[in-house]
Order: structure tokens, then sequence, then C-alpha cells
């Protein structure tokens, strides 16, 4: 085999050869065309203009001393607050950097009142949108704002309370509340018309004995409303036995020294029906024993003649007697000395 035809390549390097020099031949040509390609797509990327619709929420700054009651006619949603559609026009770069702010704010100007609704025209309000970018329409058009000067006021405490007592028990009382009341400040147009603030509920379910709740939270039910300072109160609750009437006839039993009771015997002038008393229902009204005493120790009554007596009634642990104090008439005489 001759030199010469060693030399001679194959026709794959041939190929490769060939794709070598349309490669990279005219470089710089190549790189320039590269070059103005992606220009050119930048540039249609900068001007290209396109829509987008975004959600911007709306926060409501009402005047010092005063507050925002309620905003009407607008989009609301939890985790996003008050917000409105917009609709926005402009270049895909421009809408990208509009996204990144969404809150937008509307500044209540001058005095307010509850019975003065406030008509907010949304396309108005400053969405802080770049040159280029242009509002094509937002949804609501308009929405309503309502909001009041703050005040402070005092109201009374209420207890309330839950659940059912001991079978046989009712309250003696209505529950007591410490302090009685307490300063609040909220809204003019809610706090003119309330005058109680209710605590949160007590619970009584199966109590048979009186107690106290300390640290008892007052409840946030007014719109707006806070107490000021927010200190809880205490609330004591009265419990006693339900109790039903019974008419009962009692014996009277003197009450004296012995001395006295050998010199004289003791008689009654004035007479009574039986007398009322309040028995606890899980008393049966047979068991009740009453005892009326009339207490003759002082030593003015160590004479003959007829005395006014004040009536002390013994009563079982429970049992109260309904009336007024019974006063009586007893009449002293000596005892006749007895032959054997």
């Amino acid at each position: 085999m001759t030199a010469e035809m060693r030399r001679s390549p194959s026709p794959w390097g041939e190929l490769v050869n060939r794709l070598f020099r349309i490669l990279f031949a005219n470089m710089g040509t190549k790189f320039m065309a590269v070059v103005l390609a992606a220009l050119t797509w930048f540039l249609m990327y900068k001007m290209t203009v396109t829509t987008e619709e975004l959600e911007y929420t709306v926060k409501i700054v009402p005047p010092p001393g005063a507050e925002v009651l309620k905003v009407s006619d607008i989009y609301s949603r939890a985790g996003l607050g008050n917000y409105v559609r917009v609709t926005l026009s402009g270049s895909a770069s421009a809408l990208a950097e509009a996204r990144n702010q969404r809150i937008v704010q509307y500044a209540i100007a001058g005095e307010v009142s509850a019975d003065r609704p406030i008509t907010v025209i949304a396309r108005d309000l400053d969405f802080h949108l770049n040159p280029g970018v242009d509002i094509v329409h937002v949804e609501p058009p308009t929405f309503t704002v309502r909001a009041d000067k703050t005040i402070a006021r005092r109201l009374t405490v209420k207890a309330t309370t839950e659940g059912e007592l001991a079978p046989g028990h009712s309250l003696a009382y209505e529950p007591l509340v410490v302090p009685d009341m307490v300063t609040v400040s909220g809204p003019e147009s809610v706090l003119e018309k309330h005058h109680e603030i209710p605590t949160q509920p007590v619970n009584l379910a199966g109590r048979a004995e009186s107690f106290e709740a300390e640290r008892v939270a007052l409840v946030d039910r007014l719109d707006g409303v806070k107490v000021v300072p927010a200190e809880p109160v205490t609330v004591t609750v009265s419990i006693r036995p339900e109790t039903v009437t019974v008419p009962k006839s009692v014996t009277f039993e003197v009450q004296a020294t012995p001395e006295f009771l050998s010199q004289y015997n003791v008689k009654l002038v004035s007479s009574y029906d039986p007398f009322s008393f309040r028995v606890p229902k899980a008393m049966a009204a047979q068991d009740l024993k009453v005892k009326a005493v009339l207490d003759l120790t002082d030593p003015k009554f160590a004479a003959p003649g007829e005395y006014p007596v004040v009536v002390r009634f013994d009563l079982p642990e429970g049992v109260t007697r309904e009336g007024e104090t019974v006063q009586t008439t007893v009449t002293i005489e000596a005892r006749e000395d007895t032959e054997e």
C-alpha cells in the first residue's frame, strides 16, 4: 500500500470536517444574530400589552378618635378582608411588578357619625401603579363605609349564669358583682343604646351551696366596645334550698328560773291561728318540729300582772317563719299554797 493511499481521509472524516467548517465559519456574524434575536425578544416582552385581574386588599383608616363600624357593598373573605378586583392593562413585565403591591388604603377625612355613610369610588383609590400600567375596570365600582366617634362611658356589670342548680335549691338573690360598674370605650352609636355589659356565664350546674367565682371575664358582645382597663370581676352566688309554706300550730314553752315556776302560774291572754313556716322541700312537713319560747327570766316579770312578751321561735336549720315579730300578752298569777 502506497503512502499516498494511507493519507486519503475516510468518508466519515470528510463529513466531520465539513460540519466543523460550517459551524465555525463567520463566527462574528452568527454571534451578532443571536444577540439581535435576544434583544428583539426582550423588547417584545417589554412592549407587548396585556390585561390581568388582581385582588387588592382595602384598608380603611378612620380619623383620630373614631373607628370603622362597617364596610358594605365590597368583596370580603377570610384571610383577605375587604377587597376589590382590579383589571389592569400593561406590559407583562410592568404587570409582574404590580402583583407585588396589592394593598390599598382609604383614609377617612373629617368628622364621622354612624348616620352618615361614606360612599367611596374604588377607581379613585391609589393602587400604587407604576408608569405604563392603566386601570381598565374596578369591581365593585363603589362601596360604603360607616364610622363613628369613640367615646368612654360607665356601664353596669350584669352577672350571667348557666346550668341548673342541684335539685331542691334556688338562688337566694341575684348574683353580686364586684366591681358593679366598669368604664368602657367604643362607638357612640353602640354605647348610647346599652347601659349594661354582661359577664361570661358562671356555671351553676349541680351547685347546692353558695360560692364565689373570681376573675370572671366580661363578654365582648358589643361591637367595638372595650373595657378600660380590661379587669375581670368577682361574682358571688348565694344559694338556698327551695322551700314550701307549711302551716303549723305550736306549743308555747315558758322559760324561767325554777324559783319563778314554783311561785307563779303563766297564762296566755292572746290566742293565735297556726303560724306559717318556710320549709325546705326535702323536709317532710310531718317532720317539722317547732317550739315557741316565752322568755320570763328577766326580773321585771317577778310579780303578778299582765306583761307583753316577744315570742322566740326555735326552728330547725333551713326553716324560717313568715310574718312579722310575734308579741303576746301573758298573765302571771301567784300559785295558791296547797296543804296535804
